[in-house]
Order: structure tokens, then C-alpha cells, then sequence
């Protein structure tokens, strides 16, 4: 009888342990989501700080219109975006260890223009955090 109950117990903490992996992807996954909803909400309030967070300082972006920038670049915008909307939809995340591909579509308004893009913006967790090191998106043709 012992044998049996011992590796009945044995059998299920492999089985939890097996499982983990998964808890931890789910979290992760939502972590990253709201990260991406939090750069939105930074651009609504122009919260600089908050994306300063954010963003990695080896970041490398693209701009809807081709145009490559930095981390300064996305930072100086912020601080004068007149932005009414901001609003991710569809986002899907791939996990590689420490590193995170997010793809989706931002819908995006300020004063100047906006439009529907589609994201592709790459995270690397350093020091027990995620930043996002590269950022790249292209209009959604109508």
C-alpha cells in the first residue's frame, strides 16, 4: 500500500511540475499585453516616465512612415503627442526564453494624423523585467 500512495504522490508533483511551464507562459503573456496597453495609455497622458520603463535603451523603432528611431526618438514624441486614441486589438504573443514577439494592430488618432497599423515590437526581459528593444509598424491597408 505504501508503494502505491508513493507514487501516486510522486505522480502528481510531476504532473504539477509539468504544468508550470504554462502558468508561467500565461502570466508572462499578460504581462507583456498590458505592457503594450500601458505604452498606449502613456501616449494618451504623455507619460514619459512610464514609457522610459518601457522602453529599452537599445531600443530600435519604426515609424509607420519607414523612418528609424531610438528610444530619445519615441520619447521626444510622447512629450507632445496630442493623442485621443490609442487602442490595441488582436495581439498575440511568442515566447523564446527570455525574449517576447508581440504582433497586432494599434488604432491610433492625434491631431497630426493616426491611422491602423500593424505592430511587431520585440521584448527581452533583463534583470527580471521586460522592455521592449525593437518596435516596428506598418499601415493596415483598407
Amino acid at each position: 500500500m505504501k508503494g502505491k500512495y508513493g507514487l501516486f504522490a510522486l505522480l502528481a508533483a510531476l504532473g504539477a511540475l509539468l504544468s508550470l511551464p504554462t502558468w508561467a507562459a500565461e502570466d508572462t503573456e499578460q504581462t507583456l499585453i498590458k505592457l503594450e496597453n500601458d505604452w498606449c495609455a502613456a501616449l494618451l497622458k504623455n507619460d514619459v516616465a512610464a514609457l522610459t520603463a518601457i522602453l529599452a535603451d537599445d531600443l530600435t523603432s519604426v515609424d509607420p512612415s519607414g523612418e528609424a528611431g531610438t528610444k530619445s526618438t519615441v520619447l521626444t514624441y510622447a512629450k507632445t503627442a496630442k493623442a485621443s486614441v490609442c487602442k490595441n486589438e488582436k495581439m498575440k504573443v511568442r515566447l523564446y526564453g527570455d525574449t517576447a514577439v508581440i504582433t497586432g494592430i494599434v488604432s491610433y488618432k492625434d491631431t497630426s494624423d493616426g491611422g491602423v497599423f500593424q505592430f511587431t515590437d520585440t521584448y527581452v526581459r533583463r534583470n527580471g523585467r521586460w522592455q521592449c528593444v525593437a518596435d516596428q509598424e506598418t499601415p493596415v491597408k483598407k
